[in-house]
């Protein structure tokens, strides 16, 4: 999960857990900021902006 562009971009240091995904593919879990945990939410982008 590490890979995942939103890490980086979100200052987010470690993904850990995912905990559920929903019917629109929306996966909570759990995760650290600068070493402080947080809950997160990934939302997937839209096909169109996955194909540039």
């Amino acid at each position: 999960m590490n890979e995942l562009a939103v890490v980086g971009v979100r200052e987010w240091t470690r993904l850990y857990a995912a905990s559920a995904i929903n019917s629109l593919s929306r996966i909570t879990g759990s995760g650290f900021i600068n070493g402080v945990s947080h809950a997160f939410l990934l939302t997937p982008a839209p096909c169109e902006s996955l194909a540039r």
